[in-house]
């Protein structure tokens, strides 16, 4: 019986040994541990071991109700080891991810780059941690069993006490209110109108200019163009930040990134963010909801996106996020470090044992094939190949499309137009060239006739399974060519039977979709988005400024698999953010707060032009991206009064 007691200070010790050395991971790398307080960062390797406690000790107690049915001292003693492989499981997954850590980190190499033997080269280490955990975790048990071990098992006990006295703090008790205090504050009925599908698909960096759609000499969308006669088209659409995640975060949320403070990865949503956004919204009206883009970089689930999607770049809500009531007690922080650390372990058990390949969403959208039939690979590594090329998007989008009997909310992010180099299907304009420079504008032009291709496909399933006209279907870019928050981008709404067709000349943004959408169901937009309806003509202000963001991307940090802004970026009083741009009308302001110097260009292919009086002078623009910054919390007491002005040049008229 000493033996079944010191299972319990075991789990104790090794539940809260696995969360510290994984917070310590975290902690000292650019995560999203990043900007949090000091006071939430220490609460973090206290209470993330609760619900790793709780299933081993739960699974210890399964056990102990078998063992406690017979009678025979060989099956209690069969019952106890079968019981310690809680405390040795923890300690064999805490020993694999600290090797994959290192060999990554020294050698880069690692799990998520293994295939065909090498993954059974894994399974033998997985299988050596569990019998090396096993060992070690017998003999703290035995220790922990005799006298000598008592002052380590009342320590083991006290764990759980500090940490239950530390979730009624008051900086934890805030960060997990968030939703909690969302609760009623939207309608949870359908309206009385029968409700359209949503329907949002997004190009990776597709300039507005290059589109045939918006006036372009070469024929790279004549599907959109002919979607167009009968949609709402914006010709001066902007994104709101010069990054796929802070732009596709600002188009669901309807929030600008300098709210949201989402930029670029390690940014995620907190507190009530987390929860304010249109795929909440539109769950809250009956709609089933999908989400299909790129891990890291676009995954509403990895940028902490909560009640928001059923399904995500190919992930069960389930499978991704904890349950609701389990933030509400550890808070958003602990909660999203509990999940982060689950998918670590899961996804290298998942790519050993069952082959399914580990999220490496940096190599994934940095430049492979994008069919995997055809087997081309540029760098000969078969980890760089995509795990879900476009066609695979769009295929999983058409069986949800096919499948959802009631109104479907779907958002789905192409990557086939990602530079700095594309791999078209078909070439076009680039036939019989070979890609030697990044960004080359043939090869761009044919990504963009494929990203044209598969809208077609799209728009043609949805008419021959009846569901076109009963569809909104929006057309959008993350941001332009090259990363560039300054150039137009497409911007088209197509509701059903053709309604609200034309042109809108004013600048729009993506900020803009979420309103609009709800505008047209006839549900008002709540008082926290940031953007307008451009059903309302008040909303085409010639006049109306535009913001976006743009990261340090100096001090971006490169790790296997992924990329992200470095730790001494993510300070105050900025953290990620680099740039912050103005756009009015057809001239932009961009205030660089780490050179702190302002560029004043002119938007190249602007259609509806301002004449110079009408627009804002170098300082008055300053001011005003000073207050923007002010009003939305930041410390502007590092940004002069006037700063210096840096060397003039239309936007994007050169890469």
């Amino acid at each position: 019986m000493r033996f079944w007691k010191a299972l319990i200070p075991a789990v104790l010790l090794f539940s809260y040994a696995f969360a510290a050395l994984e917070w310590l991971f975290f902690v000292t790398k650019p995560s999203f541990m990043s900007p949090l307080t000091l006071p939430v960062k220490l609460a973090i390797p206290w209470l993330a071991p609760l619900p790793f406690a709780g299933l081993a000790l739960g699974f210890v107690a399964i056990v102990g109700l078998f063992a406690v049915s017979g009678r025979d001292p060989r099956y209690w003693r069969a019952c106890l080891r079968v019981a310690a492989l809680a405390p040795a499981t923890l300690l064999a997954a805490l020993l694999v991810l600290m090797l994959d850590n290192f060999t990554n980190t020294i050698l880069g190499f690692g799990i998520h780059k293994t295939e065909g033997v090498l993954r059974w080269v894994y399974a033998g280490v997985f299988l050596l941690a569990l019998v090396v955990g096993y060992s070690i975790a017998w003999r703290a048990i035995r220790f922990l069993a005799e006298e000598r071990g008592t002052m380590l098992r009342r320590v083991a006990l006290l764990l759980p006490a500090v940490s239950l006295l530390l979730l009624g703090t008051s900086a934890v008790v805030t960060q997990s209110s968030a939703s909690k205090q969302l609760q009623g504050r939207f309608p949870a009925v359908v309206p009385p109108r029968e409700q359209p599908n949503v329907l949002l698909i997004s190009g990776d960096g597709i300039n507005a200019r290059h589109l045939s759609a918006y006036g372009y000499a070469r024929a790279t969308s004549p599907f959109m163009q002919t979607l167009a006669e009968k949609s709402l088209l914006c010709e001066n659409a902007y994104a709101n930040c010069a990054h796929t995640c802070g732009s596709l975060t600002s188009m669901l949320t309807g929030r600008l990134p300098t709210e949201t403070r989402v930029t670029y990865p390690p940014d995620i949503l907190t507190g009530e963010d987390s929860y304010r956004h249109l795929p909440g919204l539109m769950k809250r009206l009956g709609y089933r909801t999908v989400s299909i883009s790129v891990r890291h970089y676009a995954d509403p689930f990895d940028l902490n996106m909560r009640d928001a999607f059923d399904r995500s770049t190919f992930q069960n809500r389930d499978e991704a996020q904890a349950s609701p009531w389990l933030a509400a007690i550890l808070g958003d922080a602990t909660n999203f470090f509990v999940e982060q650390v689950t998918a670590r372990v899961r996804d290298r058990v998942l790519h050993v044992f069952a082959s399914t390949p580990m999220p490496a969403a940096f190599v994934e959208v940095q430049g492979a094939p994008s069919d995997l039939r055809r087997g081309r690979n540029r760098g000969g590594d078969p980890s760089l190949r995509r795990h879900y090329p476009d066609e695979i998007r769009i295929r999983s989008l058409l069986q949800f499309i096919d499948a959802s009997e009631g109104p479907f909310f779907a958002q789905v992010h192409l990557m086939g137009t990602h530079g700095a180099r594309f791999d078209p299907e078909v070439q076009r304009f680039s036939r019989g060239k070979v890609q030697t420079q990044e960004w080359g504008l043939d090869f761009y032009d044919d990504a963009i006739v494929q990203f044209d291709q598969l809208l077609a496909k799209v728009i043609r399933h949805l008419g021959e399974s009846g569901k076109l006209e009963q569809t909104i279907v929006v057309v959008s870019s993350d941001h332009g060519m090259a990363f560039e928050h300054r150039e137009r981008t497409p911007l088209l709404f197509r509701f059903p039977h053709g309604a609200h067709a034309g042109r809108v000349r004013s600048n729009a943004q993506n900020l803009d979709v979420a309103p609009t959408i709800l505008d047209y169901l006839g549900v008002p937009a709540p008082a926290w988005m940031s953007g307008r309806s451009l059903l309302e003509i008040a909303a085409r202000e010639r006049l109306r400024p535009v913001f976006s963001t743009k990261c340090k991307t100096g001090e971006i940090h490169r790790d296997p698999g992924r990329a992200r802004v470095a730790e001494p970026a993510m300070t105050p009083p900025f953290y990620s953010i680099g740039r912050v741009t103005m756009i009015v009308c057809n001239r932009s302001y961009t205030l660089d707060v780490v050179a702190m110097q302002l560029e004043v260009e002119e938007v190249a292919g602007h259609t509806a032009p301002c004449e110079p009086a009408e627009l804002p002078s170098a300082a008055e623009a300053q001011a005003a991206i000073r207050q923007h910054l002010a009003d939305r919390g930041y410390d502007v007491s590092g940004i002069p009064e006037s700063v210096a002005l840096a060397p003039a040049g239309a936007v994007g008229q050169s890469r």
